[in-house]
């Protein structure tokens, strides 16, 4: 019997969970409107020290209709270069947990994974919008 994911499952995915001084932690996720996100949250000395609070937080959203763009791109990178496209007949569920997956392998543990994220997107025109708090 085939196992069917379970739509109420929240999409998301830790990249990285690092505790200490300054402790960091960095997710990815599909939001409720289909949208990508990948949002990090630095916790004590270091935003203490720029910011005067020992908190800050920071995201980039890349708008539901480039999704596919992003998956083609991460998972040609893997493959070293050759740009693939998503099985024309793969689900939206399907093909957001092939993305959070590609981006997990491509950015889990890398303290600069947003900014990197950010300049993947940038280097291939997709347009994304970024914000802090």
């Amino acid at each position: 019997m085939d196992q069917q994911p379970d739509p109420r499952r929240e999409k998301k995915v830790k990249l990285v969970a690092r505790p200490g001084e300054t402790s960091v932690f960095i997710d990815a996720e599909i939001d409720e409107k289909g949208n990508l996100l990948v949002s990090g949250q630095d916790i004590g000395k270091a935003p203490k020290d720029w910011f005067g609070h020992d908190d800050y937080e920071y995201w980039v959203v890349v708008a539901a209709s480039e999704k596919d763009h992003v998956l083609s791109i991460l998972l040609g990178q893997v493959a070293g270069g050759q740009q693939f496209r998503p099985a024309g007949d793969a689900s939206e569920d399907e093909k957001d947990w092939a993305l959070l997956t590609v981006i997990e392998k491509t950015y889990g543990g890398d303290l600069r994974a947003v900014e990197a994220f950010r300049d993947l997107l940038k280097a291939n025109g997709i347009g994304s919008k970024f914000s802090t708090y």
